[in-house]
C-alpha cells in the first residue's frame, strides 16, 4: 500500500512539473499618478512636505523653499510593495523576486511644489527607481518601466523570458497622503 502512494506522490509531482508557467506583464495606469492638487496654501503645504520628510526615512539631498525643490535618496526594505513588475503564476512577481532572492530598492526623489492659488498647491513627485536582484538591475523612473530578459535556468518552463518593471506609485502616494493628512 505504501508504495502505491508513494508512485502516485512521484507521479503527481511530475506532472506539477510540466505544468506551464505564467507571467503577466504589469499594466500601465491610466492615470496621472505623481502629480497632486493640495487644498493649502504653500507655505502649510511646504511645512507638510519638510515635516514628513524629516521623520521619514529618506535621506535628504537638497531643500530649496524658494523654488520649491526637494530632493531625497531611498532605499526600501520591502521593494515588493513599491515596484510592481507583473504577474508570476497569478503572485506578485516583484514580491516573490523579494521573498525568493536578495533584492534591493534604491533611488532618488524630486519633489516639487508650486503655489495655485491662496487655498492650492500643487506637488510633483518624480522618483528614479534601481531595483536589483542577483544579477539582473532593473532603472525606470516614475511614468515609465523597463524590461530584462531572463536567461538560462531563470527562464520557467512556459514563461516569456522577458521581465518589466516599473512603480507601483506607493511612494508617490506617501507625499500626498503626508502632505493632505490622510
Amino acid at each position: 500500500m505504501r508504495k502505491e502512494h508513494f508512485i502516485i506522490v512521484l507521479t503527481l509531482l511530475g506532472i506539477t512539473a510540466c505544468v506551464p508557467s505564467t507571467y503577466t506583464v504589469p499594466t500601465t495606469p491610466s492615470t496621472d499618478q505623481n502629480t497632486f492638487i493640495i487644498s493649502k496654501n504653500y507655505d502649510d503645504t511646504w511645512s507638510s512636505l519638510i515635516d514628513f520628510v524629516t521623520s521619514s526615512h529618506y535621506t535628504i539631498d537638497n531643500v530649496d523653499k524658494s523654488s520649491g525643490l526637494i530632493t531625497v535618496y531611498f532605499g526600501k526594505e520591502n521593494p515588493g510593495e513599491y515596484v510592481d513588475c507583473g504577474l508570476f503564476n497569478n503572485t506578485s512577481y516583484a514580491e516573490y523576486l523579494t521573498k525568493e532572492y536578495n533584492s534591493a530598492l534604491v533611488g532618488q526623489m524630486n519633489i516639487t511644489s508650486k503655489s495655485l492659488n491662496e487655498n492650492q498647491t500643487r506637488i510633483k513627485v518624480y522618483a528614479s527607481y534601481k531595483f536589483t536582484v542577483a544579477d539582473l538591475q532593473w532603472k525606470f523612473v516614475t511614468g515609465s518601466s523597463d524590461s530584462e530578459t531572463l536567461s538560462g535556468t531563470s527562464v520557467a518552463i512556459g514563461a516569456n523570458s522577458e521581465r518589466t518593471c516599473q512603480p507601483s506609485y506607493k511612494i508617490e502616494k506617501e507625499f500626498h497622503n503626508a502632505v493632505q493628512g490622510v
